[in-house]
């Protein structure tokens, strides 16, 4: 498709935002082969060393939102497919 948007939701305000921050710790992403780290990731530096960051480019087709799967009906627009 032209267009990717990926909407992600969870039901606990905290993983929400956990998510939408998109920062993982170095560990989590190992088994990732390397050139999807390469594009994918932006590594951490001082402070933030032992981190990655979703990079901004692929964070731009992700909204967060906070939302129970289990309503009747969803906030969201459109036909989509659900994970």
């Amino acid at each position: 498709p032209d267009r990717l948007e990926v909407w992600a939701s969870d039901i606990a305000l905290g993983m929400v935002r956990a998510g939408a921050r998109a920062i993982y710790e170095a560990r989590e992403l190992e088994g990732l082969p390397p050139d999807r780290l390469r594009r994918g990731f932006l590594r951490g530096r001082g402070a933030r060393a032992g981190t990655c960051r979703v990079a901004p480019e692929l964070r731009r087709h992700v909204t967060f939102q906070q939302f129970d799967l289990r309503r009747a009906e969803w906030p969201l627009p459109g036909d989509f497919d659900a994970i």
